[in-house]
């Protein structure tokens, strides 16, 4: 349950950083200030990636 608690923070963290970025990318018109926003989407979305990958490993490993 402490888990599932905080997941549910983390996503909601992650919407709301999500949306911040979609404003920040709508006002930019340099490349290299877009490309800045898409690095720290990508980045983000990878830590995601990672941790519902433990996540999954971590459970499948504690069924036997």
């Amino acid at each position: 349950m402490k888990d599932c608690a905080r997941r549910r923070r983390r996503y909601r963290e992650l919407s709301h950083a999500l949306r911040r970025w979609d404003n920040q990318l709508e006002a930019l018109n340099t490349w290299n200030s877009v490309l800045r926003v898409v690095e720290r989407i990508e980045r983000a979305l990878i830590v995601e990636l990672f941790e519902w990958r433990s996540l999954v490993l971590g459970a499948a490993s504690h069924k036997g």
